[in-house]
């Protein structure tokens, strides 16, 4: 958040690996992109950091923001512009400036890491990616790489909850601009957004959210056909809030559906009936070409089981951490 190209300039003049946010304004395509995986399976330690330059806001993935909180041991300068973002409070030196004139300056004057560390992290990310280049469907992401990987050149705006969090493990190196709401009202008001960016860029926006997003911003459609934008939504429906069947409250008994919310709702008769063009994708080459051949406003949505979906994350994270053994 809030570093722009420089920083890549940067982090090449210091022979430091970049971890960049899907949120990151340049995309990620000079970068490693499977931090998140790399703090799940406890891997960043092995690879011995001694410092920590993170630009703008805290990384949208929970694992890497609790492994920065674990590691006080270490400096973490944070260069940014905005508020006090910091709310495990590990950083330990912050730099009220504008990050990409602060990387800009520092690019000339710093020295180069140790030959071969960065490699170390390349091969890592490489392995990992690997590990994912087959992704099962219908699954949550497998939907989300597809979604990235075919926009085409448009702006895709990303719900919170599972959505951003698989852009984030599966998405890949792309240059993709990629927008989101983060907080605890996260899901609400991403449909206006995106149709809010695209009535003023006059270019087709591209929104990946849950059935919950949808459905708590559905009335945005009705202003969306008014601006006649070109806004192509895939909807992730797993009927209901899938993230909480990861927490510790799934194996809970007692009333889960408050968390979850489920609902059985029809969300092709719903956007039908605000005028708007629907089809469900039953495969990922049908995906592919619906979003291909998508003008106007479009919805496409695919189907998904929440308890398949907690078994496929699992079974991904155990692929990327036998292809990692014997990296670090």
């Amino acid at each position: 958040d809030g570093a722009p190209a420089e920083a890549a300039d940067l982090a090449g003049a210091l022979g430091w690996p970049l971890v960049a946010d899907p949120l990151s304004p340049t995309g990620r395509d000079r970068a490693i992109v499977h931090g998140d995986v790399f703090a799940r399976l406890d891997l960043l330690d092995q690879l011995d950091p001694t410092a920590i330059l993170r630009f703008g806001a805290i990384p949208t993935s929970k694992a890497l923001m609790e492994w920065m909180g674990r590691r006080p041991d270490l400096p973490q300068v944070v260069v940014d512009n905005g508020g006090w973002r910091d709310p495990l409070a590990s950083g330990s030196i912050f730099i009220r400036t504008d990050p990409g004139s602060f990387a800009a300056q520092l690019s000339g004057q710093a020295p180069h890491g140790a030959a071969g560390w960065l490699d170390r992290w390349v091969a890592v990310d490489e392995a990992i990616g690997e590990a994912f280049a087959d992704l099962p469907w219908p699954s949550e992401p497998a939907t989300a790489r597809t979604v990235i990987a075919n926009r085409d050149g448009a702006d895709v705006w990303v719900a919170s909850s599972m959505p951003i969090r698989d852009v984030d493990a599966f998405g890949g190196a792309t240059g993709a601009r990629v927008f989101g709401h983060r907080g605890a009202n996260g899901i609400d008001g991403l449909l206006s957004a995106a149709a809010g960016n695209a009535a003023a860029t006059g270019e087709r926006v591209i929104a990946l959210l849950g059935d919950l997003s949808l459905l708590h911003d559905i009335g945005a459609f009705i202003t969306a056909r008014s601006l006649d934008v070109d806004l192509t939504v895939v909807v992730v429906n797993n009927l209901g809030g899938g993230i909480f069947h990861f927490l510790p409250q799934a194996d809970q008994p007692g009333p889960f559906d408050l968390l979850t919310t489920p609902h059985e709702h029809d969300l092709g008769a719903i956007v039908s009936g605000f005028g708007v063009t629907y089809h469900l994708a039953q495969t990922e080459d049908e995906l592919r070409v619906r979003m291909a051949r998508a003008k106007g406003i479009s919805v496409i949505e695919v189907r998904t089981d929440r308890d398949e979906n907690v078994a496929v994350h699992a079974e991904l994270w155990e692929r990327a951490r036998q292809a990692t053994a014997g990296l670090v």
